[in-house]
């Protein structure tokens, strides 16, 4: 018996990475199967991770699969000879097995206080920021120097240098339908929000109560400054950006909040941008982005330009 196997984490949305993963492991089996031979593409959810994992999650991923038409022979929904396809049923059995190897001295207790931990994961978290709508100052500028002549070298470099010096962040009130899937990407109150919500759905920092724009605008803030602290003269553009259904009109107030701050911190807001520039179908939402200028960047970011959503 030939068994093939993919075992997602339900800790988010189901990636392309993750599918093309399951993709092959199903043609295999299928492959197989088509020669006489006995086989079985299995699904098996890694749900032990109880603090990220969610049941949304999961649902999510197995929709996404029979989706794709990746329908699985043995596992959630179907069953199997096991019946152990959410790993979290095992978690006594795991639990046990480690006893005994801690007892034996072959496994120890991790050694990292919660604060390193913790030092630990933001470190890692750093690597992964999906940015929102900071990639529009990363084309914007990337794409001054091209037009300018620099080489792709050089290019790469304004690139990253333009990415390293945005800070974003995104609030969401109503997820987007991606037309091909015909379902919302995530469910959410309506009168609930998400601080910190990916322009995908990814998930952010908190999910509550509605707040108000004085409020949420004052808390994004806070987030942005206290990881890209700025001093007294520091030049700065400002993107308030609209997630797809949130109107110019409330944009501005959000915009209002923004100015104010950067205003008591002594910095100057240079070509500040409000409006759609990178949006999320029908979300309801924004984000705000700050990108730290030097005079590079700065002439780079005046660069005449001409597309769909942005003229300069």
């Amino acid at each position: 018996m030939v068994k093939t196997r993919f075992a997602p984490s339900p800790t988010g949305f189901l990636h392309v990475g993750g599918a093309r993963t399951a993709l092959y492991s199903w043609l295999y089996a299928k492959q197989r199967a088509g020669k006489g031979e006995p086989a079985k593409f299995v699904l098996r959810i890694e749900d032990t991770d109880q603090v990220r994992s969610t049941a949304e999650s999961a649902a999510g991923i197995l929709a996404d699969l029979q989706w794709l038409g990746l329908n699985w022979d043995e596992g959630p929904v179907v069953g199997g000879e096991k019946n152990e396809y959410f790993q979290s049923t095992r978690l006594d059995t795991y639990n046990k097995h480690l006893q005994e190897l801690l007892e034996k001295g072959a496994a120890y207790e991790a050694y990292e206080s919660p604060a390193q931990l913790a030092a630990l994961r933001q470190a890692a978290e750093k690597e992964k920021r999906r940015g929102v709508a900071g990639m529009v100052y990363a084309y914007k500028l990337a794409g001054a120097a091209a037009e300018a002549g620099a080489d792709l070298d050089e290019v790469t470099r304004v690139a990253q240098k333009a990415a390293d010096a945005v800070r974003s962040i995104g609030a969401a009130l109503t997820p987007c339908t991606v037309p091909m899937a015909g379902r919302p990407t995530f469910s959410i109150g309506d009168d609930e929000m998400e601080m910190g919500m990916g322009i995908h759905g990814e998930p952010g920092v908190w999910r509550g109560k509605l707040r108000p724009a004085d409020a949420v605008a004052g808390e994004m803030m806070d987030h942005l400054l206290g990881d890209m602290p700025l001093a007294r003269g520091d030049r700065v553009s400002v993107l308030v950006n609209s997630l797809g259904a949130t109107p110019p009109e409330e944009l501005y107030i959000l915009y209002r909040v923004v100015a104010a701050r950067l205003a008591d911190a002594g910095a100057t807001i240079v070509m500040p941008l409000v409006g759609r520039y990178a949006t999320s179908m029908e979300m309801t939402g924004a984000s705000i982005t700050l990108c730290r200028l030097d005079a590079e960047l700065e002439k780079l970011l005046h660069a005449p330009a001409d597309c769909a959503f942005w003229r300069v």
